[in-house]
């Protein structure tokens, strides 16, 4: 069995490299214990190269054209709220790189906002927008952005699932967001949108 040091969630799947409630790298019951080490499996040397050849060989695969990232669809934001904008992602990233488990949808450059699919361990599901041209330079990391909850919305269609292929330590993330959002300020959120090998 294996424990989450992030959130404490127990894999009972030994196999298990993340965790399937955050996303952050697992680690043996028994190396959580002071004093005590796990013990090591010996591979021969031969299956490991058979193994690294057959990963190369997969990676250069995978990586032929424009990446492996796809997104479709895209989020439409009307009156207030939040003002008038579009954004249309060109591709994605995992939340495992921010330490969060879900996916951040990106635009084409630094002023095409952004869309985030979160899997909160506490808080559920929730998506955050990062509202088109809103960063401020010169690092663009201070940007206005809102989040989005289920009870928001007479629809909050949000699925974030982990494909079985991995890159870099990365585990791929598959998904989508469907969202009729009405806002007392007369304004509304809609969003249809699907993406696939997030890394």
């Amino acid at each position: 069995m294996k424990t989450c040091p992030r959130c404490n969630h127990r894999s009972s799947d030994t196999d298990d490299i993340y965790c399937s409630r955050c996303a952050t790298r697992l680690v043996d019951a028994q190396e959580m214990t002071p004093g005590v080490k796990s013990a090591k499996r010996k591979i021969p040397l031969a299956f490991m190269l058979v193994g690294l050849n057959v990963g190369l060989v997969a990676a250069g695969i995978m990586f032929v054209g424009k990446g492996c990232s796809k997104v479709e669809g895209s989020l439409v934001s009307i009156g207030q709220p939040h003002g008038d904008f579009t954004i249309v992602p060109k591709k994605c990233k995992s939340g495992q790189r921010m330490n969060f488990y879900g996916a951040v949808l990106l635009g084409e450059g630094p002023d095409d906002g952004a869309v985030v699919a979160i899997i909160d361990p506490v808080r559920g599901k929730l998506v955050k927008v990062e509202v088109p041209g809103s960063c401020k330079p010169p690092d663009r990391e201070v940007c206005k952005e809102f989040i989005i909850e289920p009870s928001m919305c007479a629809k909050f269609d949000m699925s974030v699932e982990r494909t079985s292929t991995e890159v870099n330590d990365i585990r791929l993330l598959d998904g989508h967001i469907n969202l009729e959002c009405v806002f007392k300020e007369d304004g509304a959120i809609r969003a249809s949108l699907k993406f696939e090998n997030c890394d």
